[in-house]
């Protein structure tokens, strides 16, 4: 898209601000040159001016913004004839992306008639295509209003979900606010911070959820490989510095993790009491043992019905007492 060049050009967008009566000498000398039909009729009105040069400014499609901006604006001070002004901003633009979607936001569009449920690349676009339009609006005030609350609201559609790169052109458009909408700008500033938030707390969630599977894999492998069993578990300050800390609580709390642990030494820990040679016969469930808080005597069985943590028996050598 190029920038208005040529003599008519300039003379083309100062027409759009002219009003009645044509009384200036220059006024009518520009409009004597540009459409001399028209003063031939004396009671050719602001607006058909307007229409004949807007449609004029079409028809050297594409423009710039500079043109864009000055269409807009006319379809907000001549609501009128906004659906031409409308049309001829979009044969201006030639069908540009970023104009097409100043005309979906802009130009005083009632909440049914904007973008419903919009994606965000597409918020994004908009963003980008408001920030195109934004220096050639000073001169027109009613759309500079209309920019400003539009920025606004697509910032809010999105808000703590802006990437990086988004969080500097919302700071742009927060610049941009502050000096003559500086409730639009701190709202920027707010959507700027929770993107921001959510940005960390979503990496930390990757780091975390990254650090959990190298230690599952590590987990997976601890039985099979020394290696890994001497490194990483056996060593404590590995354990204590790579472990972020909430590992070694785990392997220590959690039975599962404690018992894969202990996996690689389950039959060196179990080789003294000779499970080979043992005879269940020589074991009975239902001797009587007393308990020394209660005082009452019971079977076995019933005195403890399932193990829940530590459990000590206290009994002659040879009655097969043994900790738990």
């Amino acid at each position: 898209m190029r920038e208005l060049k040529g003599e008519h050009a300039p003379m083309l967008l100062a027409m759009l601000a002219y009003q009645e009566p044509f009384s200036d000498v220059k006024t009518q000398e520009s409009l004597q040159n540009m459409f001399p039909s028209m003063m031939q009729h004396p009671d050719t009105t602001a607006a058909e001016v307007h229409a004949r040069a807007g449609t004029t400014l079409a028809s050297m499609a594409p423009l710039g913004m500079d043109a864009i901006a000055a269409i807009l604006a006319m379809a907000s001070k001549e609501p009128q004839g906004r659906a031409e002004w409308l049309v001829r901003a979009h044969i201006a633009g030639g069908g540009v992306r970023r104009t097409e979607l100043l005309l979906q936001w802009l130009v005083g569009r009632t909440a049914s008639e904007l973008p419903q449920a919009p994606a965000l690349d597409d918020a994004r676009e908009a963003l980008m295509a408001f920030n195109d339009l934004w220096p050639y609006t000073k001169e027109h005030a009613g759309l500079r209003d209309d920019l400003a609350q539009q920025i606004a609201r697509v910032t809010s559609l999105f808000s703590g979900r802006w990437s990086e790169s988004d969080v500097e052109l919302l700071a742009v458009h927060a610049m941009n606010l502050q000096e003559f909408y500086p409730m639009h700008a701190e709202n920027l500033r707010s959507a700027i911070g929770q993107s921001e938030r959510w940005r960390k707390a979503t990496a930390f969630f990757w780091v975390l959820v990254t650090h959990s599977f190298f230690w599952i894999l590590l987990l997976y492998f601890y039985p099979r490989f020394p290696q890994v069993q001497a490194f990483f578990f056996w060593s404590p300050w590995v354990r204590r510095f790579t472990g972020f800390g909430y590992v070694g609580l785990l392997l220590t709390w959690v039975p599962f993790l404690r018992r894969r642990l202990l996996s690689p030494f389950k039959y060196l820990l179990v080789a003294d009491a000779e499970l080979a040679k043992f005879d269940p016969a020589t074991y009975f469930k239902e001797s009587m043992v007393s308990s020394p808080v209660s005082r009452k005597t019971e079977s076995l069985t019933s005195a403890i019905p399932q193990l829940k943590g530590p459990s000590i028996l206290e009994g002659a050598s040879g009655l097969g007492a043994v900790p738990d």
